[in-house]
């Protein structure tokens, strides 16, 4: 074993319970032991592993049918890589594998009974064809209009008229409705709790979210600036991330309300991407980026996570601080030569959301990328008020000076304050305490004492 890819709690709760199944629900698979199960029944065999190359794991081995028991047994392979399966072979050996038909391969959970009225349930058996639930509304009728009384004296004097059909049942003595309309009216005298992930704005009525984020939010952003020196190599910097928006994760929150947020919230708490070709390139290539910024006349100093002042749920990880100035640097490291940059800038098509407008590079305020969202709040949380937008390659590079644009930024914050604290701190919470999302040993050093 080896061998085996690493796989960590997340990957399995990604893989069970978030993934997409054909109906594009989520699967919420939380008791699956099928594999387990079926490999301690002794119907796989002896389990081979071969690693042809240094990304690829073989396993092979003879499986009995789980249906068709007297049948011979299948010769089965599954080719794993580092991130997951690529290839398997399918019970009929047809050379496809179950995993070339995207969300084919398992059915999810449907959502298909909800509450209905009594009038419109049917106790008979369904025809065929027939949509016995559209049927019965279409046959259903409309109810009275239901009044509503402002007080209790109100309710009182309405029930208790003479012309109201159920004035003897108000009037029972030791009944539960005489009881209630001759209680003493009580004034309430602390406001009621607000009932968790049913918030409506962005405040912390609610004591669950409002004690985690004084907790583990709303924290000595000097001392964690400190702790996330090493950045990404940081455990205390990953966990920082997930429990608050980035600058660099803004651009994917949603905007509109109707969005459905789980896949966003799911990606960041949880998050199953770990690097590609074009994430490597500019991980290893900053440094080069950096040294260069410095040649021509701009030192810089490198900074841990900074949590903005005034809003601690948004935090940013500076590429690096201009040396004794107050000017932020965001640096961009394409897979491209600077012959295909400058090409493609002159036809119009833009770089790391750069184009080439009236010969100058021009920093778009709505590129794809959401980079220019990113240095808005980048200058934010760092109390900056310009930016050097660098964009290197070995041969060339571009160097724009974006200047920070409060009313843009303002506008943006108040967004990304309400989806915070509306939708994505109760998840949070709610995770936490389930156990489903955990923070490091190492990040409650920074977090306030209790």
């Amino acid at each position: 074993m080896r061998r085996w890819p690493p796989v960590s709690y997340h990957d399995i709760y990604n893989y069970l319970v978030m993934s997409e199944c054909v109906d594009g629900e989520a699967m919420v698979n939380f008791k699956s032991m099928d594999s387990y199960n079926y490999f301690k029944s002794q119907k796989v065999g002896a389990l081979y592993i071969s690693s042809p190359a240094e990304d690829l794991i073989y396993v092979k081995g003879d499986v009995i049918p789980s249906l068709a028991v007297n049948s011979e047994r299948h010769h089965a392979w599954v080719l794993l890589t580092t991130t997951g399966l690529d290839h398997a072979t399918l019970t009929g050996r047809s050379g496809e594998a179950c995993t070339d038909r995207q969300q084919q391969w398992n059915q999810g959970t449907c959502k298909n009974i909800g509450p209905k009225r009594i009038s419109h349930v049917r106790f008979k058996r369904h025809k065929s064809g027939v949509d016995e639930h559209q049927a019965a509304e279409e046959q259903g009728f409309v109810l009275p209009p239901i009044r509503q009384y402002l007080t209790h004296t109100d309710m009182r004097n309405a029930l208790l008229d003479e012309k109201c059909s159920v004035r003897n049942l108000v009037l029972l003595p030791g009944s539960l409705v005489y009881k209630t309309i001759n209680a003493q009216v009580q004034e309430a005298t602390t406001p009621c709790d607000l009932p968790h992930n049913e918030h409506t704005d962005a405040t912390l009525t609610c004591r669950k979210c409002a004690s985690f984020y004084d907790r583990y939010i709303d924290i000595d952003g000097e001392k964690l600036e400190q702790a996330t020196q090493q950045q990404s190599s940081s455990k205390v910097w990953h966990d920082a991330r997930k429990i608050r928006l980035t600058v660099s994760s803004a651009k994917k929150v949603p905007v509109k309300s109707t969005t459905d947020p789980s896949r966003f919230l799911r990606d960041h708490l949880f998050p199953s991407f770990r690097g590609n070709h074009a994430t490597n390139h500019g991980k290893e290539n900053e440094p080069n980026a950096l040294r260069e910024l410095q040649r021509i006349g701009y030192p810089t100093v490198s900074s841990g996570t900074v949590i903005c002042p005034e809003e601690p749920w948004l935090s940013a990880s500076p590429d690096g601080i201009i040396k004794d100035t107050n000017v932020l640097v965001e640096v961009k490291c394409p897979v491209t030569t600077g012959a295909d940059m400058t090409k493609c800038l002159e036809s119009g098509k833009p770089v790391c959301d750069v184009k080439l407008i009236n010969g100058r590079h021009v920093l778009m305020r709505n590129g794809p990328r959401g980079y220019f969202m990113q240095t808005q709040l980048g200058m934010k949380c760092t109390n900056t008020k310009q930016c050097i937008f660098f964009v290197w390659c070995a041969e060339s590079h571009i160097l724009i000076n974006v200047e920070y644009d409060e009313k843009y930024t303002q506008s943006l914050v108040e967004r990304l304050k309400r989806f915070y604290f509306t939708t994505m701190l109760p998840r949070v919470v709610e995770d936490f305490n389930g156990s489903r999302l955990t923070l490091s040993k190492l990040y409650m050093t920074v977090t306030k004492d209790v």
